[in-house]
C-alpha cells in the first residue's frame, strides 16, 4: 500500500513549490524585453490555484491595466514597475484618436 502524505506534508510541499515558482518568476521577469514577451510569459505560467499562479495572474493584470492589482505583494509591484520602465506600451487605436 502506498504511503499517503499527511495534510502537513502536502502543505509543506505546496509551500516549497510556491517558493520555487517565485524564484523562477523573479529571474524570468527580469529578462523580458518586450510587451509581447511579457504577455506570452504571463500566459505561460500556472493558473490560479496552482503554486505561483497568482504571480502570473497579477502580471497579466498589470500588463492589461498598467497598474498592479491591490492584492500584489510589494516585491511584485516593484518587479512590475521595473518591467514597465523597459516596455514600449501598445496604444489602442481608440486612444490615438482621443481629443
Amino acid at each position: 500500500m502506498a504511503n499517503r502524505k499527511t495534510a502537513a506534508e502536502r502543505q509543506q510541499a505546496e509551500l516549497y513549490a510556491e517558493i520555487r515558482e517565485e524564484g523562477f518568476f523573479k529571474s524570468s521577469i527580469r529578462s523580458l524585453s518586450s510587451f509581447k514577451e511579457a504577455g506570452d510569459f504571463a500566459q505561460s505560467g500556472p493558473r490560479a490555484g496552482q503554486p505561483g499562479g497568482m504571480l502570473y495572474s497579477n502580471l497579466g493584470y498589470y500588463l492589461y491595466n498598467h497598474q498592479s492589482p491591490d492584492g500584489a505583494r510589494s516585491w511584485e509591484k516593484e518587479l512590475h514597475a521595473e518591467l514597465g520602465k523597459k516596455l514600449i506600451w501598445p496604444t489602442s487605436a481608440r486612444s490615438s484618436h482621443a481629443k
